[in-house]
């Protein structure tokens, strides 16, 4: 009896440490820069570099944007998070219908909240990225005769991006769209969306999320 209670005291025990380092593991999680965990917050550059065109849409009705993204007012934020004043897509048109325009070649997104997570795989990270409130990420003008959308034609949901190499200590963190991995929806119906952009903090330090 008493070998049988030091058993189940002996898996308690390892069990409880089990969960403790588990617990402590994801409360460790951060932001760091320059090789020292973040306290407060630290701005993104606002120019970009994108290493793959920005494509959205579902069925035959498709968007590009090849002039790459900027962003407005942008930070990350101890310990995971972040924020977005607005983000510019430029270089946008439609690619098909063929009969549809959009009114303007910049795309302008509603103020976003980023959430950074450890990715499946490491160095892997993931970022989340959803409207600050409400649903809408972005509004546009689509012009033409019989184009299936409404004025304005809106971008609803949220995205996941990933970092590939997001734990390590970069200038530049790449942060890939990856079709089917969004809860993205235009005009009500399920989208795919698409790009690359390497960013960078303003300061010019290395950072990461681990």
């Amino acid at each position: 009896m008493r070998s049988v209670t030091r058993s189940v005291l002996a898996v308690a025990v390892v069990a409880m440490a089990f969960s403790a380092t588990a617990a402590t593991s994801a409360l460790a999680s951060q932001w760091y820069v320059g090789g020292s965990a973040l306290t407060g917050s630290a701005s993104l550059a606002s120019a970009t570099v994108t290493t793959q065109n920005y494509k959205f849409g579902y069925g035959t009705n498709l968007v590009e944007c090849d002039r790459g993204i900027t962003l407005h007012s942008a930070s990350i934020s101890s310990p995971g998070s972040g924020q977005v004043e607005h983000l510019t897509f430029a270089g946008c048109k439609m690619i098909s219908p063929a009969a549809c325009k959009l009114a303007s070649e910049t795309i302008e997104s509603k103020p976003l909240t980023l959430t950074a997570a450890l990715g499946a795989k490491s160095p892997e990270d993931t970022v989340l990225v959803k409207p600050t409130t409400g649903k809408t990420i972005a509004e546009f003008i689509v012009n033409g005769e019989g184009c299936p959308f409404g004025e304005p034609s809106i971008l609803t949901g949220k995205m996941t991006l990933v970092m590939p190499k997001g734990r390590e200590e970069l200038v530049e963190q790449e942060l890939t769209a990856r079709t089917g991995e969004h809860e993205l929806e235009w005009e009500n119906v399920e989208a795919t969306f698409q790009g690359k952009s390497k960013l960078k903090l303003t300061s010019g330090a290395a950072w990461s999320f681990h």
